[in-house]
């Protein structure tokens, strides 16, 4: 992907810039320790950088996807992310999302931020400094900005309507960077964002379907023990159809024109950081964790972000509401990035093109949301055990455990996804 060697990276002026990861693999043994991340970081900072020792982000095994040390620099406060250990590494491919992640920062996110979107303030803080991302055989660490002595922090577990619509606000800013510039420099777009993209399955673990299944049984009969009135009515084509879902999805990412866009890819409550006012009110957010980067259908953010993180009684009451704010947010944001009518913009990209798109898409995030939910659900103590491998056994039995701790309500959550795209009549 491009030069080793060092590079200095100054502080932000319109948005992210700079650093590349070094071409060579992640795929040796051993984890980044404290004292080789504080050695990258001198060396892409430059001679003589003052850089204080690597703390621990979060405690061990907080991190789906990667350890994290919080580290002082003359340039600020970063995080800094590193692969983990086996098992989590291999499982789940983490040297290609290190990799992807390394590529947005350092090419893609600036492309999309050139020209008139990096004049926009308020798209171009949507997203944290980066700093750099380097390998070496068995390492890789991205380094970026730490949001929170500006006072960023995650949501509540689940997104009431204030935070949901504000994520959505911010995700349609996002997208219609993709949209904009296809229009505007599309020979550009296609090199730079679309050919080097990596398809959103290539990124994540063989097992993940196969685990979706098992999950997606569980909350099938979680549907019918809590939902019974709904039972004689819809237990026999809608139910089937909805347990064939996971064939079907390795291609729910697959992009389909004229509507595809570089999607975050895991765009849920975990990866967004809030601002808040003085009264508590959700007022900005920045987005976080690009690892599943990917150009796809925007129904593949749009369906996470509702179904996994959204509360229930939000989807219930403002589902059509929050699809709405999306796509007015990205027409706005088109429109002031190209300079063009609005009239343009609403007949091309129509309500109806939008709802079909995401109709035909939406599984994706209905599946993760099925399979994921569970697992944050989990006592942490047991989380964290299950993460390093401890008490994994065949994925059947693993499920089990998983179901068998996440109590009623745990239970219930899930039964209500199902009964929502019944209801919503998606599939």
């Amino acid at each position: 992907m491009c030069d080793p060697g060092r590079t200095r990276v100054g502080r932000r002026q319109s948005g992210p810039s700079g650093a590349r990861m070094d071409s060579r693999d992640a795929t040796g043994d051993g984890n980044a320790d404290r004292r080789w991340v504080r050695d990258v970081l001198r060396r892409h900072l430059g001679p003589g950088a003052r850089v204080g020792d690597p703390t621990p982000f979060c405690a061990a095994g907080d991190g789906f996807a990667s350890e994290m040390f919080s580290v002082e620099t003359e340039d600020g406060p970063l995080v800094v992310k590193t692969l983990p250990g086996e098992p989590r590494r291999s499982a789940r491919r983490l040297d290609r999302q290190f990799a992807n992640e390394a590529r947005f920062y350092g090419e893609v996110l600036p492309f999309l931020l050139g020209a008139r979107a990096g004049e926009d303030d308020i798209i171009a803080r949507m997203f944290p400094r980066f700093v750099c991302a380097h390998a070496d055989p068995g390492r890789a660490l991205v380094a970026v900005e730490d949001l929170r002595p500006r006072g960023f922090r995650l949501a509540p577990k689940t997104l009431d309507l204030v935070h949901s619509r504000l994520a959505l606000r911010a995700l349609g800013k996002f997208h219609a960077l993709s949209l904009a510039a296809k229009r505007r420099t599309p020979a550009e777009f296609q090199e730079v964002v679309v050919a080097g993209a990596k398809h959103w399955r290539q990124l994540t673990s063989d097992e993940l379907p196969t685990m979706m299944r098992e999950c997606l049984d569980h909350a099938v009969q979680a549907y019918a023990e809590f939902f019974p009135e709904d039972k004689a009515g819809r237990a026999g084509d809608d139910l089937n159809r909805i347990l064939g879902l996971v064939d079907s999805f390795d291609g729910s990412a697959d992009p389909e024109e004229p509507l595809a866009v570089l999607c975050h890819g895991d765009f849920n409550r975990n990866n967004l950081l809030f601002g808040y006012g003085e009264d508590g009110v959700p007022t900005s957010l920045v987005l976080i964790d690009f690892q599943l980067a990917t150009y796809c259908s925007p129904g593949v953010d749009l369906s996470l972000l509702l179904f996994l993180s959204a509360s229930a009684e939000v989807r219930r009451l403002h589902w059509d509401e929050l699809l709405l704010e999306y796509r007015t947010s990205l027409l706005e944001t088109m429109q002031r990035l190209l300079g063009c009518g609005r009239d343009v913009l609403e007949k091309e990209y129509s309500a109806e093109l939008f709802a079909e798109d995401f109709r035909r898409h939406c599984h994706h995030g209905f599946l993760i949301a099925i399979f994921f939910q569970p697992f944050l659900m989990l006592p942490p103590d047991l989380l964290a055990s299950m993460d390093d491998g401890k008490t994994l056994g065949d994925v059947k039995s693993s499920v089990s455990c998983v179901m068998q701790n996440i109590g009623e309500e745990g239970r219930r959550s899930l039964g209500a996804l199902v009964k929502d795209v019944i209801d919503k009549g998606y599939f």
